[in-house]
């Protein structure tokens, strides 16, 4: 008799798990369906499957002077901005402390940029919050960028997903006590 109720009860506890998943993906759906009856393209709802959070208070007031100082949005147009724990832009998957972008170039050196923080301003720009990383040199060996986090302690800087040099994520690799990037492609076009 035991063995049959452990039995069920095993039974039981899948079919709780199953049923909480199919309640948020049903959530997330209807959120998707409701972004595409309104008249206003809600980039949040189409592209991101992550936790989202809307600033608001100090928090809002702080993204807008950022928004200011780094990429010249004028405050008074930043109406409303979010946090999303990831995005998918142009098939392109962007996630916070996973994903190395390439920001700028300067003197045919590209700079790399950790990611940290995404925000979606106003329904339909997307913003990065990076911290640059400095690159060293290239390393024909290993055909990748040797980088180490920027010794200035003003390292972060914000850009928009459309000032990408490339819209192709990278992550860094470790080899011999230093720190990799390697780009799937070349990035010599891109960096003249």
């Amino acid at each position: 008799m035991k063995a049959s109720i452990n039995t069920l009860k095993g039974k039981a506890e899948k079919a709780v798990l199953i049923k909480n998943i199919c309640l948020s993906l049903a959530k997330g759906d209807q959120k998707r369906a409701a972004s595409f009856l309104t008249d206003e393209c809600h980039l949040l709802f189409k592209n991101s499957s992550g936790k989202v959070q809307q600033l608001s208070g100090d928090d809002l007031e702080d993204a807008k002077r950022e928004l200011n100082n780094f990429l010249n949005m004028e405050v008074s147009l930043v109406t409303i901005v979010f946090r999303t724990s990831l995005i998918t832009v142009h098939g392109t998957k962007y996630i916070p402390d996973e994903c190395i972008l390439l920001t700028k170039c300067e003197n045919e050196t590209p700079i790399f940029g950790a990611l940290r923080v995404i925000w979606v301003v106003n329904h339909q720009i997307v913003v990065f919050r990076v911290s640059i990383l400095e690159t060293l040199n290239f390393n024909e060996h290993l055909n990748a960028y040797r980088v180490q986090q920027s010794p200035q302690a003003a390292g972060l800087d914000l850009v928009s997903q459309d000032q990408l040099l490339s819209h192709e994520v990278m992550h860094i690799f470790h080899f011999d006590g230093d720190q990799y990037i390697s780009p799937k492609t070349s990035l010599t076009d891109l960096l003249k």
